[in-house]
C-alpha cells in the first residue's frame, strides 16, 4: 500500500491497553458513532479514510483505527503474547475511552470476522453491524493466506518459516490457530508483508472505462432515494 506522506498523520495516538493505537475520528461526536474495522489482518484503515471519511462525516461520527501492531499503531514485539482477543478488547476499551455507550461497526473482510466476534462477546456495545465483503470461513481463508505467505517467504529465502507455513496449511488446526499462525508468520516478511494481498504482477495506468463512463459512476454517488424502514415487530399483520 502506498501512503502519501501528507496524509499519514491525520489522526492521533491513543494509549489503549498498554499500546499506542492510531485512531482517526471524523464528524461531530454528537452524531451516531460508527467504528470501522479494516481487513487483512494488517491492511490499515488508510484506504477507507481516504475514500469514505468526507462522505460519511456529515451524518456520522466515524472512528477508524489501525489495529494493534498494524501500520501506524505500535508494533507487537516477538516475545509479546497476542491473539484475536486482544483486538476485541482494544475495541471495547477504545469505546470506553471515547465515552461512547453504544456504537455501530463496519467490518471489511477480516474486519467483518472481527466485528462478529466483538458483537458475540459484547452484544450490548453494538447498535448495528455492516459486513463489507466479510470473511467468515477463516480456516479456508487462513490456509490461502498461509500458502501465499509461504511462497513469499521462500522467494525471500526464509526457509524455516516456509516449512511452518506448509505444515499449517495441511494441518487440522482450528480457525483461530490458523489465523494466529498467519499473523505471526507473515510478520517475517517485514516490509514485504503487503505483497501477500497483491495478486497483480504488472501495474498499469490503463482503465477499462472511458472518461465519460467514470463521470457516470461519480454522479451515481450523488443520487439519493427515500428510504423505507420496515419493522416487523410493529406490523399488526405479522
Amino acid at each position: 500500500m502506498i501512503i502519501k506522506a501528507n496524509l499519514i498523520e491525520t489522526g492521533k495516538y491513543m494509549h489503549i491497553r498498554g499500546k499506542k493505537i492510531y485512531v482517526e475520528t471524523h464528524g461531530n461526536p454528537k452524531n451516531n458513532p460508527v467504528l470501522y474495522l479494516h481487513g487483512g489482518p494488517g491492511e490499515s484503515c488508510y484506504d477507507f479514510s481516504y475514500h469514505q471519511a468526507e462522505r460519511l462525516k456529515g451524518a456520522l461520527f466515524v472512528i477508524m483505527i489501525d489495529q494493534r501492531g498494524v501500520c501506524r499503531s505500535e508494533e507487537i514485539t516477538e516475545d509479546e503474547a497476542f491473539g484475536l482477543k486482544d483486538l476485541i478488547e482494544d475495541c471495547e476499551e477504545l469505546k470506553k475511552v471515547l465515552q461512547i455507550e453504544k456504537w455501530s461497526v463496519i467490518g471489511h473482510s477480516f474486519g467483518g470476522y472481527l466485528a462478529l466476534l466483538y458483537a458475540s462477546k459484547y452484544p450490548s456495545s453494538i447498535e448495528k453491524i455492516i459486513f463489507e465483503g466479510p470473511t467468515f470461513d477463516f480456516a479456508l481463508t487462513s490456509r490461502a493466506l498461509l500458502q501465499k505467505t509461504g511462497d513469499l517467504l521462500k522467494k525471500y529465502g526464509k526457509e524455516l518459516a516456509v516449512e511452518e507455513c506448509v505444515a499449517y496449511v495441511s494441518s487440522n488446526s482450528s480457525s483461530e490457530e490458523l489465523l494466529e499462525a498467519y499473523i505471526r508468520l507473515s510478520t517475517e516478511l517485514e516490509e514485504k508483508r503487503m505483497e501477500i494481498y497483491n495478486y497483480k504482477e504488472d501495474e498499469t495506468d490503463e482503465s477499462l472505462y472511458s472518461d465519460e463512463e467514470w463521470e457516470v459512476f461519480s454522479n451515481r454517488s450523488k443520487i439519493h432515494f427515500d428510504r423505507l424502514k420496515l419493522e416487523g415487530a410493529l406490523d399488526s399483520h405479522s
